[in-house]
């Protein structure tokens, strides 16, 4: 069960999967819908079954609608920092899906655009995140040292000079400072390595 479902649910955040790239999802809405039916040693409800996978359904179907529609909403947002973007870093003044709008513009600036910089979701301070190839892509136009990858806050802020870094994530795609400035700084140092 690990390796089937929990792994490829926290991809992203498992430094064994970060680190091997060998698990991938085994599941899809098709088989998780499939998993309500009853199993041979249960009551064989069908109709039960059916209603809470209707309703499973409704509430993911409920939130992919709204993930569009607040996706269309940040297009604006994007192009805006797009174009007022400078020394290849996308600074956003609040965190918006931005990889797809990036990555399709039309603005000369975004072919060029490294890196993401926006407030954190998660905790105080900002988040840097590595612009992708293309969309899903596990590749990115500049990635950071191999060196920063998973360390810690103290050993991150040692080994790059940035006061207040505060993590780097195993897989090197995204990392985070306190201030806006050590952000920057982070993203940087990382250019020019």
């Amino acid at each position: 069960m690990k390796k089937r479902l929990i792994i490829p649910i926290d991809f992203f955040s498992s430094k064994e999967a970060a680190m091997t790239r060998k698990y991938t999802a085994s599941t899809d809405i098709n088989k998780i819908i499939c998993s309500f039916n009853p199993n041979w040693n249960e009551p064989q409800d069908f109709d039960k079954s059916f209603i809470e996978a209707l309703n499973f359904l409704e509430l993911v179907f409920n939130h992919y609608l709204a993930r569009i529609f607040a996706k269309i909403k940040s297009k604006k947002i994007v192009e805006k920092a797009i174009k007022d973007s400078t020394n290849d870093i996308l600074i956003l003044n609040q965190f918006v899906p931005w990889i797809d709008t990036l990555l399709d513009s039309s603005n000369p600036k975004a072919k060029n655009i490294k890196f993401c910089i926006y407030p954190s979701i998660r905790e105080e301070g900002y988040n840097w995140q590595c612009v992708p190839l293309y969309s899903g892509a596990k590749f990115y136009r500049k990635g950071v040292p191999e060196d920063w990858r998973g360390l810690d806050s103290y050993q991150l802020r040692e080994l790059t000079g940035i006061k207040t870094a505060n993590f780097c994530h195993y897989s090197g795609y995204l990392g985070g400072a306190r201030t806006l400035e050590d952000t920057i700084n982070f993203v940087k140092l990382a250019m020019n390595s």
